[in-house]
């Protein structure tokens, strides 16, 4: 799967002479010490990194025999997004001199996809689905961060370094409606696993396997797509959707950790706010 061009956990902000690193330049120059601040400069980034995984729906039985085996056929019935979610703001006090008295540039986000899926199926070209096409797989990082600057006004402001991991999925070992000895499975170890996944309209296992239920968060957007998967699907609205609202989620969405707790009905437990201080609308897609 790509890297991420931008690193949300490495939490480097580096002031060069009058600009700050992941900006465009202030206009003018700097020197100017009445214009030292300080200043209140908050940025935000954001990390998805997804897999398109397929939702299943019992065709035909074949096979019926006392003696041998019963077949399934299982066909795809939708795609949705599986995710795992970095999202940061960061807050601080600056005494760099600008040569301007605020500055403001919307946030970019840049599309990374992979052609391919991790068993190696390709599903058309990736430009049937327009700049924004995410394909089976990949990641979406924050090319250019948000960043404000304006004057610091100590009755109102405060520094803040707010940042948060989640995931749109759990997954439970074991049956659904079983709650004998649940336990959770790293989203890790099962993240994208086409093996579960789990099925729309349910038949009798309610998933495709009866060792694993796959668990969505009720809250957080999906990008699901009707049918069986081909790039020409994906449009670049929808793309700037999902991102948006995978952006909006952070501030007041459900999320899974990486091994969540488990609740008394055998169920993992979500958590809200991955990162409240976040706002979409500071996503530029001009």
């Amino acid at each position: 799967m790509p890297v991420s061009a931008v690193s949300i956990a490495s939490g480097t902000y580096t002031a060069i002479g009058n600009q700050a690193s992941g900006t465009q330049p202030t206009s003018g120059t700097g020197g100017n010490t009445s214009l030292s601040g300080p200043w209140r400069i908050e940025t935000q980034e954001l990390t998805i990194e997804y897999v398109r995984v397929p939702r299943l729906l019992t065709g035909s039985r074949s096979g019926y025999s006392l003696s041998g085996d019963l077949t399934i056929t299982k066909s795809v019935a939708a795609t949705y997004l599986q995710a795992k979610v970095s999202a940061r703001v960061k807050v601080m006090k600056s005494y760099e001199v600008f040569s301007t008295s605020g500055y403001q540039q919307g946030q970019k986000l840049i599309v990374a996809a992979d052609p391919q899926d991790a068993y190696a199926n390709t599903y058309g070209d990736l430009s049937a689905g327009g700049s924004l096409c995410m394909g089976p797989a990949g990641s979406i990082v924050t090319n250019t961060p948000y960043y404000s600057r304006r004057y610091w006004n100590d009755s109102i402001d405060a520094e803040l370094d707010q940042q948060g991991v989640g995931y749109t999925v759990a997954f439970k070992n074991g049956h659904l409606l079983s709650n004998v000895t649940p336990t959770i499975t790293p989203v890790s170890e099962k993240f994208g696993d086409f093996t579960v996944v789990n099925n729309p309209l349910g038949d009798n296992a309610l998933q495709s396997n009866y060792e694993e239920t796959t668990f969505v968060a009720i809250t957080t957007p999906q990008y699901n797509l009707i049918g069986k998967y081909q790039t020409n699907k994906e449009s670049e609205a929808a793309v700037r959707n999902y991102i948006d609202d995978i952006g909006a989620a952070c501030a007041n969405g459900s999320w899974f950790g990486e091994v969540p707790d488990i609740n008394p009905g055998g169920g993992p437990i979500q958590f809200a706010n991955l990162c409240p201080a976040y706002r979409a609308n500071r996503h530029d897609w001009s």
